[in-house]
């Protein structure tokens, strides 16, 4: 005797169908958190190479610096330049670390002028520049004009903070440099 094969019943054929869609759903879901954080990885890649190019940069300028003064809520440093690139911004440099249009800036002034975007900020944030007083052992956003002067027969070390005041993300960022005197 030959059994008839027996065949799905369309309920069955229809719960099948439902699972395989909550499964494709599921899918399409983790694919999109996958993609979301994909993006956030990438903006936080972003801010902390960001954040590191400018510690880099200013570390060079740093090096090497010779004075330094605030001058309309903008760091005025006079340095020696070795390293950049293009000739005419090497040897006795004048720059200006300002915040203009949302952007941390560093001008290099010389025979010609050059601007750099240090850092894009938040068109809210707010620049300050503090240093370090050994006798307060306070930071302090005056200090006197021959600060940071180099003075061979009394070499110090001196500390310089860039901070940085995100209003909307309600957090500051700090950077702060050892300037060997």
């Amino acid at each position: 005797m030959l059994r008839k094969k027996k065949s799905f019943t369309l309920i069955e054929i229809i719960i099948g169908m439902l699972l395989g869609a909550l499964l494709v759903g599921g899918l399409f879901e983790i694919q999109r958190q996958f993609n979301i954080l994909q993006n956030k990885v990438e903006q936080t890649k972003q801010i902390v190479f960001g954040r590191e190019r400018l510690y880099a940069r200013l570390t060079q300028i740093f090096t090497n610096l010779d004075d330094c003064w605030i001058d309309n809520n903008s760091l005025v440093l006079k340095y020696a330049s070795t390293l950049d690139p293009d000739r005419a911004f090497r040897g006795e440099c004048l720059s200006l670390i300002h915040q203009d249009e949302g952007s941390l800036i560093l001008t290099t002034y010389t025979k010609d002028t050059k601007q750099e975007v240090l850092l894009k900020l938040d068109k809210h944030a707010t620049l300050h520049f503090s240093v370090f007083d050994s006798k307060t052992s306070h930071w302090v956003e005056e200090w006197p004009r021959d600060f940071f002067k180099k003075n061979p027969s009394t070499p110090e070390r001196r500390m310089l903070k860039i901070t940085i005041d995100l209003p909307t993300k309600k957090q500051s960022i700090e950077f702060p440099f050892w300037i060997n005197r």
